[in-house]
């Protein structure tokens, strides 16, 4: 999940409380996000983005893999860095919002299976519906 009301913004502008004189919460951490955060903007554009929350994550590597081409040459300083470093790249950060910004296309069997509600191998009437409705509002691509 994401800390629900808790901003990007407000996290990396010098604590949850606005208090600016306040030691910084995130140091290194929060200016990661922040390096983070505006190659997200200059790849998706400006947005207020969310920090994922301090959990397990499950991934897609094919997804992973993609963040990691379109950026490797950042994802391989962060490998070189001993310590956390302020331009590192934050790797949930990254993902979730690759995941829910980066247009991909899907495969047909991709898409099949995302419609194969039940997972029996075959689309039912309604999950043949589904794909239909899915198709007909351009969702499917």
């Amino acid at each position: 999940g994401i800390h629900s009301g808790v901003h990007y913004e407000q996290i990396v502008s010098g604590g949850l409380d606005g208090n600016p004189g306040r030691r910084r919460l995130l140091d290194v951490y929060g200016d990661s996000l922040k390096h983070v955060n505006a190659l997200m903007n200059l790849e998706f554009g400006v947005g207020i983005r969310q920090v994922p929350s301090h959990m397990p994550h499950f991934i897609d590597r094919r997804v992973l893999s993609e963040a990691q081409s379109r950026w490797a040459m950042h994802f391989d300083a962060t490998s070189s860095h001993r310590f956390r470093h302020s331009e590192d790249m934050q790797f949930s950060l990254t993902y979730m919002y690759w995941l829910m910004s980066a247009k991909r296309g899907r495969t047909v069997r991709e898409f099949l299976r995302e419609m194969d509600v039940d997972g029996n191998g075959k689309l039912d009437r309604l999950e043949l519906r589904l794909a239909c409705a899915r198709v007909s509002r351009g969702v499917a691509s």
